[in-house]
Order: C-alpha cells, then structure tokens, then sequence
C-alpha cells in the first residue's frame, strides 16, 4: 500500500500524553480542527517500540472514523546508539518500520532524522530506507 500524507495535521511526541490520554477526546479534537492526518510516535531509535503505542492502537480507529490519517513516527539515530544504548542497523529499523505499519494498518512511515543525520556520510546513510525527504509507501 502506497499512500501520501493528507491536508494539515498534528504531530504527537509525548503520545499517551496527550489530550489527558484520553483516546475519544483526541479524535474528537482533531476532527474539529478540520486535521487530515496526525502523527504518532511510536519508535525510538528504529527498532525499539515505545510503550504509549498502546495509545496510538486505541485512537488509530476512532481517528479513521473521522476520516484522519494516522500516520507512525520514529527518531532514527543513524549510526548512533538510542538511549538505551542499542544499536540498530538499516535493516533491522526497516524491518521493525514495516512491522508497525502493519500492525497500526498505516500504509506511511515519517522518520525523524535530527542531529545525528548532520554529521558527514549520514544523508548516504538515509537514503538506504528510500528518498531522503520523501514520502516512501509501505509493502
């Protein structure tokens, strides 16, 4: 499935957080602001799911009902351990990519490549998941 990322949206870090953690009150928000789609963090380091994806699952459908996009988010550390001092190859954060978007039925994936992305190299590096500052459907 190959999709783009509709209208205006909202990009959620702090997931669980958000709108008291209350899954309806969300959808019903976004829908009021006219949103087309809402991004969700839910990987941290490419392969390691965080835990406020149990959120994302449980707003994903009501967004869908209102006609929102629901689109996965993940920050990629390159070449870099995440937090937790693991370390993941291309392959493995694809593979994990693909996964979620299997799982939460998104046919989108938006890496967030920040500082780590800066140093020499790097850009060569993000292009081995598909066009470095495109949109890439997911299989």
């Amino acid at each position: 499935m190959r999709e783009t990322i509709k209208g205006h949206g909202l990009w959620v870090w702090q997931t669980a957080q958000t709108c008291g953690g209350d899954p309806a009150r969300l959808a019903d928000q976004a829908a009021e602001l006219g949103l087309g789609h809402v991004l969700f963090k839910v990987l941290d380091g490419a392969d390691r799911r965080i835990p406020d994806i149990r959120f994302v699952e449980r707003v994903a459908p009501l967004l869908r009902e209102r006609g929102i996009q629901v689109v996965p988010w993940g920050y990629w550390y390159s070449d870099v351990p995440n937090p937790v001092g693991h370390l993941s190859t291309p392959a493995q954060a694809a593979t994990e990519v693909i996964k979620v978007c299997r799982d939460l039925d998104c046919g989108v994936f938006v890496v967030n490549a920040e500082r780590e992305m800066k140093r020499r190299g790097q850009v060569e590096k993000a292009a081995e998941f598909g066009p470095v500052g495109g949109v890439v459907g997911v299989p």
